[in-house]
């Protein structure tokens, strides 16, 4: 028999019924879950938006008043911007990548950047990585590739960053620490080229890795570093 309400109409049980009652089946979590979804959800969420705020505040005050267009604070690229990072830091853990997002969006706003029409799909694609896979990826940009003769009986002239090279720019990089625990960095490497960031150097002979920038990685890099460097 159906649950109906005043006036005979049926009691539809509404979304958040369903995931109540969905959490009620895992005893274990029940109680902490239920309070974090319905009591803390919207406290997390107005947090992390004030502080994205507050970060590109922060920037823009430290970028020269002659590099910017106010004119594009005006636009809806920009109010497209601003809701495209409130939808990806909302819930974001991690307070280096969400500041480093919305100080992306503060950064899009400079001269070089404001008629630029890509810059949703970079926002879009710098929230696919973690911080230190951001602060990485700068670090990379920020190399020269090196000329190296590879193979012995048939040799390969490869002009790329090398693996070595990119260990030695990480451990005397001029952040400092910006990982916790180990860093793999052969692991994160994987994690960029994956993501279209960089791309390996095909090589005749194995050892030692050699990398490129992707166009992608190229212009993904300009707007993180002109955000966060």
């Amino acid at each position: 028999m159906s649950d109906k309400g005043k006036n005979g109409i049926s009691k539809i049980p509404n979304k958040t019924t369903w995931l109540r009652a969905a959490i009620s089946a895992i005893p274990a979590v029940v109680g902490a879950l239920d309070h974090l979804i319905f009591d803390k959800a919207d406290e997390i969420r107005a947090r992390n938006i004030e502080d994205a705020i507050s970060s590109i505040a922060e920037r823009l005050n430290a970028i020269p008043e002659e590099l910017i267009d106010p004119s594009w604070f005006e636009s809806e690229e920009a109010l497209a911007m601003f809701r495209n990072m409130a939808d990806k830091i909302e819930f974001e853990p991690d307070s280096k990548k969400r500041e480093s997002l919305a100080k992306v969006v503060a950064a899009s706003g400079m001269k070089k950047f404001s008629s630029d029409k890509r810059k949703l799909s970079i926002l879009d694609h710098l929230s696919r990585l973690s911080f230190v896979q951001m602060r990485l990826m700068s670090i990379i940009s920020q190399l020269q590739p090196q000329k190296r003769e590879v193979g012995n009986e048939i040799v390969q002239s490869i002009n790329a960053l090398w693996a070595n090279q990119i260990i030695e720019a990480i451990k005397h990089n001029s952040y400092g620490r910006f990982w916790e625990g180990q860093l793999n960095i052969g692991l994160e490497l994987e994690v960029l080229e994956s993501l279209n960031v960089i791309r390996t150097v095909p090589l005749i002979t194995g050892g030692e890795k050699a990398f490129e920038l992707t166009s992608l990685g190229v212009e993904t890099s300009k707007y993180f570093c002109a955000g966060n460097n």
